[in-house]
């Protein structure tokens, strides 16, 4: 038994109790524990802030409640079949209502919760907000759809490139005049396909790699088709300039069939 100064040192150096930290309130990305059949059985405080609900309330409600209602029924399906599936679900990208009432997309990542027999009991979700790269991707598809439009109403040859010299893009007046499709031209060095035999220079610059990376050049070209004919052509060459970072990214080249006229 301890004597009241025994008993006063253990009080003193004893910590406070309070209640437990839960380890996934630690995660920085909203964590959700649904039961077998949709239910929300355990959030952790990013969630909550996310989706703008106290824990208690955001505890039993379905986890359906919170996504778009075209996504709803092949939502409810696909988790039925990765709770009956043997193998690990797959993440899998929903548009999920936040707390100002939009919808922003996520990847899901899940895994079974499996009792001590091994049959599944419901599944952990851990969200990753990938809202702004799914838009600067739309935004990117689309830039580029556009380009593509552009280029092939153009009658001149165009062919782009990267800074290495590796074709990226040419357009049909490109395929006719080189003979080349742009399947084969696709990640093909410009100079297998279009190789020079000569070069006039217009505005008194060499013609080569490294300068066509510096400045726009122009000139007289005879090349070589397909089928290993000359063809004589005006040349002009531009480098293709980041406008946000400043590095050259490519060049391009278009290409006129010269009537020597």
């Amino acid at each position: 038994m301890l004597n009241p100064v025994q008993e006063s040192i253990r009080t003193e150096a004893a910590p406070p109790v309070g209640p437990a930290i839960d380890p996934y309130d630690l995660l920085p990305v909203p964590y959700v524990e649904l039961d077998c059949d949709g239910n929300i059985v355990r959030v952790n405080a990013r969630a909550c802030a996310v989706f703008g609900l106290p824990r208690e309330e955001f505890v039993g409600r379905s986890g359906w409640d919170f996504l778009a209602g075209d996504e709803l029924m092949c939502s409810q399906e696909e988790y039925r079949r990765a709770l009956e599936s043997p193998e690990s679900p797959s993440p899998v990208r929903r548009a999920i209502r936040s707390v100002g009432g939009d919808f922003r997309t996520y990847d899901v990542f899940r895994s079974v919760v499996r009792d001590g027999e091994d049959k599944a009991r419901g599944m952990r979700h851990v969200a990753v907000d990938v809202t702004e790269a799914v838009i600067a991707h739309e935004e990117a598809v689309q830039a580029r759809a556009w380009l593509e439009s552009v280029l092939h109403s153009l009658g001149e040859a165009v062919l782009i490139t990267d800074s290495l010299g590796f074709v990226r893009s040419a357009n049909p007046a490109a395929e006719e005049l080189l003979g080349w499709q742009q399947t084969e031209l696709i990640g093909k060095a410009v100079e297998k396909f279009m190789p020079i035999l000569s070069y006039q220079s217009v505005d008194g610059l060499p013609l080569n790699h490294r300068a066509m990376l510096e400045q726009r050049l122009r000139g007289i070209a005879v090349i070589l088709d397909r089928r290993r004919y000359q063809v004589r052509v005006e040349l002009t060459t531009a480098p293709i300039v980041d406008s946000e970072h400043g590095y050259t990214a490519g060049v391009v080249h278009i290409l006129r069939r010269d009537t020597g006229v």
